[in-house]
């Protein structure tokens, strides 16, 4: 607990949209954690949104495995391949609360008038290319100076 350099790398990747329901106010207390506990030292960072899913692929998984659960079990590769053929292009609250949450951690992280970033030696980023929205909004979130960045990868 009064290991500065244990708490100075920072992990941080969606999780999947039913885990989150459960887990996301136990992320934000992790981040804030992190940071507090990790002063003076420089963080590393790995952001991690490579899996991050659409939300028309939420939609599409949650009809694929709610029918499922009521069929037939040899059925399953007829219902998965069903399930890529609807049309889930519409809007989701349920999604939208996860994005903005998902977001909101990030901005844990980055910390008010990008302060936290001032703190980031290294940074891993995941691009989450299967959204190009959710990835400009991310990266927008960057925008300023990292004075003591010392390594980037963008993935």
């Amino acid at each position: 607990m009064q290991s500065p350099r244990l708490w100075a790398r920072i992990q941080l990747s969606p999780v999947s949209f039913t885990v989150y329901e459960d887990s996301h106010i136990l992320l934000q207390q992790y981040i804030e954690v992190c940071l507090q506990r990790s002063q003076p030292l420089l963080l590393d960072i790995e952001l991690d949104y490579e899996s991050f899913r659409t939300c028309e692929d939420y939609i599409r998984d949650m009809i694929y495995f709610s029918t499922l659960s009521v069929a037939d079990e040899d059925e399953e590769d007829a219902i998965f391949d069903w399930s890529l053929s609807v049309d889930c292009d519409f809007r989701s609250t349920a999604y939208d609360k996860y994005l903005e949450d998902t977001i909101a951690d990030l901005a844990t992280l980055i910390g008010p008038t990008s302060i936290h970033t001032e703190r980031w030696r290294t940074l891993y980023f995941f691009v989450p290319w299967r959204d190009p929205l959710t990835a400009a909004d991310i990266w927008n979130m960057f925008i300023g100076t990292k004075s003591n960045l010392q390594s980037l990868s963008i993935v």
